[in-house]
Order: structure tokens, then sequence, then C-alpha cells
């Protein structure tokens, strides 16, 4: 089996990062119990992540939330930060998808795939076949809410 790599999202489908979620577990079993948002918890207590990290997550408590506005702002944010991250663009493909702008969310998941084959040493093959079957899903349901 080959190794996940810690940046890659978490095959346990959390939506996480694999470092943040089940890296640490040993190993990745189906989805995990929703964990507090970060928001939930005084900043001295979070534990050791960095801005990109922060920014990430939050992006994901504001999908739970239903603030989709919001967390697409922290997506560009991403994107215009960490230009060489490939955070900005899967949670990008995460708020379109949310907001069922599946064009939008299929043209980002393109673009998270690409990104990640010129990285292809930083992203297992696996994780680069499944974003790709997400890529092929989003067109197929962008094909279906287009009208005739």
């Amino acid at each position: 089996m080959k190794k996940i790599p810690e940046n890659a999202p978490c095959p346990c489908g959390s939506g996480r990062k694999y470092k943040h979620c089940c890296m640490n577990k040993g190993k990745v079993t189906g989805p995990q119990i929703p964990i507090a948002p970060v928001s939930a918890f005084p900043v001295r207590h979070i534990p050791l992540l960095d801005d990109i990290d922060q920014l990430h997550n939050s992006v994901l408590d504001l999908i739970d939330d239903n603030r989709l506005d919001e967390a697409e702002k922290v997506c560009m944010r991403l994107l215009a930060e960490y230009p060489t991250d490939i955070d900005g663009l899967e949670t990008s493909v995460l708020v379109y998808r949310a907001r069922k702008d599946y064009r939008q969310a299929a043209a980002y998941a393109i673009e998270t795939v690409a990104f990640m084959r010129k990285q292809k040493a930083a992203f297992a093959s696996e994780t680069i076949r499944e974003f790709e079957g997400q890529a092929k899903e989003l067109m197929r349901l962008s094909a279906e809410c287009t009208p005739d």
C-alpha cells in the first residue's frame, strides 16, 4: 500500500487533510465522527496549525454552517495567498458543490487534478484518480442541471 501524502485529503472522507485527521491514528477507516469546529476552541487550545491549515479548516466549518459566501471568500484568500498549495483549489470544489454549482465545482476539480499531476511526487496515484472521478461526476451533474 502506498503512503498517503500528509497534505492530501484524508481518504476517510472528512474533508480534512490526512495529517490533521487519520494520519496519527495509524489507520484510515470509514467516515469520521464530526469534530467541533476550530472556532469552538480558544486560540490557546488550537493544536499547532499553521495559517493555511486554519484557513482550510475554517472553510469546512463554514460549509457545515451553510455560510457559503464566507467560505468562498476564504477559498479566494487561500488561492491568492498560497498559490503553490492545493488547499484553495480543493476547498473551492467543496464550496461550489455545496452550492450545487456543479459546473464551477467541476472546473475547480479539473484544476485540482492538473495541479496534482504537475506535483505528482507529492500525491499518491490513488488520490489523483479519486479527484479525477470527482471531476467526472461533477461534469455529469453539471450536464444534467444545464437546461437544453
